[in-house]
């Protein structure tokens, strides 16, 4: 459902490149998409994946993005009051929160330990002291 609903997405224009970072992007991202598709509307869900892809496109170290550059983007210049309205709704749903995201990292993260472990391999974790 959730694989139908995003990635057959059709991609204007797309040059072949492009496209396959598309695809690339919704499978690294499908872990986080699926947890958010069982919180949030699909639309919401699309909104996210959106979101992340113009994020990545468009990011400017020095400069940084505007809430309404992003909106901008994620829908046209001439949409850019409705994209942003689209970003706010995912941002303020009240059906998820950030602890839903960090669910999944720290699932992944476990996961990856354990086959580590399974191999025999050194477990190393950087650690930066801002947790205690």
């Amino acid at each position: 459902m959730l694989h139908d609903a995003i990635v057959e997405r059709p991609l204007q224009a797309a040059q072949p490149l492009a496209a396959q970072f598309h695809v690339d992007l919704v499978e690294f991202l499908r872990p986080v998409l699926s947890r958010l598709a069982q919180h949030l509307d699909i639309r919401l869900v699309q909104t996210a994946l959106d979101l992340v892809q113009v994020i990545l496109t468009h990011r400017h170290r020095a400069m940084g993005l505007l809430l309404s550059e992003l909106g901008a983007f994620l829908l046209g210049p001439e949409q850019a009051p409705a994209g942003t309205k689209r970003i706010s709704n995912l941002l303020h749903a009240p059906t998820w929160s950030a602890d839903t995201i960090a669910a999944v990292l720290w699932h992944a993260a476990s996961e990856r330990v354990h086959s580590l472990h399974q191999a025999g391999e050194p477990v190393l974790a950087v650690w930066d002291g801002s947790v205690p």
